[in-house]
């Protein structure tokens, strides 16, 4: 696929979809994966996880939602399922 059909493709479709999950609680969220590993701080969790410690700043503040490619990150590292970590995302 040449770059002019790759263009159309995306005039045609639209740019790709970028799927996220929102929090009831990012803070108690966030609270909770550091629990689980026995972190004491965020820091070690963006380690933990391999992700920029403002990536989990702007979530705990609700300024970001958890994208696709974090929770797939999450569910990896936790060995949790994907509907275990949304239930605990629904969660006040």
């Amino acid at each position: 696929m040449d770059a002019r059909t790759n263009a159309v493709s995306e005039a045609r479709w639209g740019a790709p979809v970028e799927y996220t999950f929102s929090c009831a609680n990012p803070q108690r969220w966030i609270d909770r994966l550091r629990e689980m590993k026995q972190l004491r701080s965020d820091a070690q969790l963006c380690r933990v996880l391999q992700v920029p410690p403002p990536m989990i700043s702007k979530i705990r503040t609700g300024r970001i939602n958890v994208s696709a490619g974090l929770m797939i990150r999450i569910h990896e590292v936790y060995n949790l399922p994907i509907s275990d970590l949304r239930r605990m995302m629904s969660e006040h």
